[in-house]
């Protein structure tokens, strides 16, 4: 990707909680619902 020439905006967002809380679940879930 060309820098200034994507429609495409950055964001970020944090995944908090205690270990086994299902973090990383929710993070693959989301990544693959924005790449949809």
């Amino acid at each position: 990707m060309s820098s200034g020439s994507s429609r495409w905006k950055g964001f970020t967002v944090w995944f908090t909680g205690m270990s086994g809380s299902g973090k990383t679940t929710l993070s693959m879930a989301l990544e693959r619902a924005l790449r949809e």
